[in-house]
């Protein structure tokens, strides 16, 4: 599943080509990104940091990939939760009303 903020990016690259007008896309990365602070690995971000050749190796990669895999699985245990909640209030409404 792709969480919403690879989405966002996807969405913005095919613009920038749109209507076969000229244009290119770039995406800028940041360990500061608040997607890194709440799901990242910390050491490897702490090591991206600090090491000129982690980021030559692109480390950066599976870092990204484990944070936005790891808020896309929140999103959806976040839905599943809602859904059954409603589900609860659902019923216990329609008990209520009878």
């Amino acid at each position: 599943m792709t969480s919403n903020v690879a989405r966002r990016e996807s969405r913005l690259r095919r613009r920038a080509g749109r209507h076969g007008d000229p244009g290119q896309a770039e995406v800028f990365k940041s360990l500061d990104d608040a997607l890194l602070k709440l799901n990242g690995i910390r050491p490897l971000m702490r090591l991206l940091r600090d090491s000129f050749l982690a980021r030559r190796l692109r480390l950066d990669v599976p870092l990204w990939w484990h944070a936005q895999r790891a808020a896309s699985r929140r999103q959806a245990l976040t839905r599943r939760m809602i859904a059954k909640s409603d589900l609860w209030f659902d019923r216990a409404l329609y008990f209520e009303n009878r």
